[in-house]
């Protein structure tokens, strides 16, 4: 454990996401970065997004706890095309295909607007190192190669661009299309990757790319966690209740549950007509109220009380078939005691420690998920195993402690000398 006070220098985290209030998983991921930080050295905070973002976002997430030096957004080359034309149904239409058919790599850019106003307002002298969430937003700062840098990338860009041009059911002009940014946003990663002085990522699979092979893995943990009992808690409700929780307006959440809904649920109500399918979080309005017309769906929306949801539900539900990095509410599922039935996308990064088939149940298609859920639903001995032996691994291998270790022991190794000069 490092201690403030021996500190002169601060650490500066460059985020797209504040760390408050940690509701998503991308927030609480920030959370856990910022306080795992504050244990080395004081953290002052910029957040870099896209201009097309809330822009209320800095100020909703601000709190005495945090240092905020401001919020420095960008605007993207679509966006700068078009800001001057009259909006129309031509101008709207041609500006949706720009967006999707400019090259990706012009993302991974300095913003000369956002590097000048962050440099009036910061002393890079003051610092001991800058940590960036994602790769982007710290680009286009203009601090790498200037600073110290550290970078935390839990969602490796041209892999999701890679997994929608392998999207069989995209047409061939899409695949051809994600399949060149891919390739340029690689070209970005192997430009920038190399003058930062670390590197993370969530599993032992983002490191097959060359150009991040020595990063250290830092996964995700949940943030909802109950106090772990000696013995799992049984369902309150006397009904089958399969559960999502999840930011529902995602698009990789949304898409999967979609899926879903029109292609496994029809099956599983079938076998099981008393069974309900209940969606909580924040949701998109048209999608929640199609989706509440079919019959056992529940969209419950945004909940303050997860644990009662979870006390309510049988097993939990990951229905993604696209998406970077690990997905946290498999973990938190586990922690609450109830096993899931995920997709492929949805189990990877825990391939290892979560086995399919031990701690949970992975299925590679919408029949596979049905047919899991009504498995699950028809023997009870099974889901309790499987949770209770998912339960055990969340207990042992994710917790905040062993994040904060990984954190604390990638500083030392990346500055070495000048880090524990900070300590004498």
């Amino acid at each position: 454990m490092y201690i403030n006070s021996l500190h002169r220098k601060r650490i500066l985290l460059v985020s797209p996401f504040p760390p408050f209030p940690p509701n998503c998983g991308s927030y609480q991921r920030t959370y856990f970065l910022w306080k795992a930080l504050n244990e080395v050295a004081p953290v002052d905070v910029i957040l870099c997004d896209d201009l097309e973002l809330d822009s209320n976002i800095a100020m909703a997430s601000t709190t005495a706890s945090v240092n905020y030096l401001g919020r420095f957004p960008w605007q993207s080359k679509a966006r700068s095309l078009f800001r001057h034309f009259k909006k129309s149904a031509l101008s709207l239409t041609i500006e949706r295909f720009v967006r999707v058919a400019l090259p990706r790599n012009w993302d991974y850019e300095v913003d000369r607007g956002v590097s000048r106003s962050i440099s009036k307002v910061l002393d890079r002298s003051k610092y001991l190192l800058t940590v960036g969430r994602y790769l982007k937003p710290i680009v286009k700062t203009g601090l790498v190669g200037r600073m110290s840098c550290l970078l935390d990338i839990d969602d490796v860009d041209f892999d999701i661009f890679a997994q929608r041009a392998e999207d069989l059911t995209r047409p061939q002009w899409q695949r051809l299309l994600y399949s060149a940014q891919s390739s340029q946003i690689k070209a970005a990663f192997h430009k920038w990757l190399p003058q930062f002085n670390g590197l993370w990522v969530t599993k032992a699979g983002d490191r097959r790319h060359l150009v991040s092979q020595h990063a250290a893995i830092l996964p995700n943990i949940p943030y909802h966690a109950p106090t772990f009992t000696a013995s799992l808690k049984e369902s309150i409700s006397e009904t089958p209740v399969i559960l999502t929780v999840g930011v529902l307006s995602y698009l990789p959440n949304r898409d999967g549950i979609d899926r879903f809904i029109r292609e496994g649920w029809p099956k599983v109500r079938s076998a099981c007509p008393t069974a309900e399918y209940w969606l909580a979080g924040e949701n998109d309005p048209a999608m929640a109220r199609r989706w509440q017309t079919v019959p056992g769906v529940k969209v419950l929306g945004y909940v303050d009380d997860l644990a009662a949801v979870y006390d309510a539900s049988w097993f939990t539900l990951c229905p993604l078939w696209s998406g970077g990095g690990t997905n946290i509410k498999v973990l938190e599922s586990l922690a609450f005691g109830r096993t899931c039935v995920a997709t492929v996308v949805g189990h990877r990064g825990y391939e290892d420690c979560l086995r399919a088939g031990v701690s949970l149940l992975v299925a590679t298609n919408a029949e596979d998920l049905a047919q899991n859920c009504i498995q699950l639903i028809n023997d009870r001995a099974r889901r309790d195993a499987l949770a209770k032996r998912g339960q055990e691994v969340v207990r042992r291998e994710f917790s905040y402690e062993n994040f904060a270790s990984v954190v604390h022991r990638e500083i030392d190794r990346a500055l070495g000398k000048q880090f524990r000069a900070c300590d004498s």
